[in-house]
């Protein structure tokens, strides 16, 4: 039987190690996506998701439980992510395809289908790391991760207000950006007709 996370996180901070070694393998995965979409490049992901959770490790006795792990360990990985940014300003390297291929794919489409589905999704990827850093970490909490507008502000720890508008300003920005793009249903939709 699986053992709940809140006992897991206070095992952990009295200092066993595989408590929380079984915390990092149940956030693992999340961990590298996040940096995946937070920074738009992959080479980083690994080195700072295995950053993120040696610090995480060396601080767990400060993790107040207020909140959920999940959302005190993301904050941990967007803190690093931003250092990144500030760090590193060249933003052209190329995403990891696997983190961004949420379109499906199946063999009902034709290969026309199939072309144009993967040129849109490489638009919408590319808008997404085009916007300004803290328009792009906010959309992708919300629209990738799906946390909660009180979980995004505790972890940026800004009020949910500034939440709330920059998440509109990247919708709007990114609708600027694609409003030319055809919908997966026209694209369907127009394969089927000729």
């Amino acid at each position: 039987m699986e053992e709940r996370e809140d006992v897991l996180v206070k095992r952990a901070k009295k200092g066993d190690v595989l408590a929380f070694s079984e915390l990092v393998k149940r956030y693992e995965r999340y961990v590298i996506n996040l940096v995946y979409r937070t920074l738009g490049r992959s080479e980083d992901a690994e080195d700072i998701a295995q950053e993120a959770f040696v610090k995480a490790f060396l601080n767990i006795k400060k993790f107040k439980e207020e909140s959920k792990f999940s959302t005190w360990l993301s904050r941990i990985v967007v803190n690093l992510c931003m250092d990144k940014v500030r760090e590193k300003s060249n933003r052209e390297e190329n995403l990891e395809e696997g983190v961004w291929l949420t379109i499906p794919q199946s063999s009902y489409y034709s290969p026309e289908e199939t072309l144009e589905r993967m040129e849109i999704q490489e638009r919408i990827k590319d808008a997404v790391t085009s916007l300004p850093e803290d328009l792009r970490i906010v959309f992708v909490l919300r629209e990738f991760e799906g946390l909660s507008y009180q979980e995004i502000g505790e972890m940026l720890d800004i009020p949910i207000g500034t939440v709330e508008s920059r998440l509109y300003r990247a919708r709007m920005k990114l609708k600027s950006l694609l409003s030319d793009l055809k919908s997966f249903e026209e694209v369907t939709k127009n394969n089927e007709v000729q």
